[in-house]
């Protein structure tokens, strides 16, 4: 349960709360092996330069491999 100020409270039943410290490890566990991977997998021979950090992911490449990735 969240509680609120007002003395309310409500369910949080997935996920992180906010300011968590686990959060950044949570999301990076549940974002890596689907998302990265796949995004990797379909941009092979290095044709797209990839960066992520935490919720934030760049690319760089030639238009069309981006339109690709």
């Amino acid at each position: 349960m969240l509680y609120l100020e007002n003395g309310d409270h409500i369910l949080s039943q997935e996920g992180v709360t906010q300011g968590d410290n686990a959060a950044m490890a949570m999301y990076a566990l549940s974002t890596r092996p689907p998302l990265i991977q796949t995004l990797s997998n379909e941009t092979a021979n290095d044709e797209v330069k990839q960066v992520w950090y935490a919720d934030n992911s760049y690319a760089v490449g030639s238009l069309a491999d981006m339109r690709k990735w």
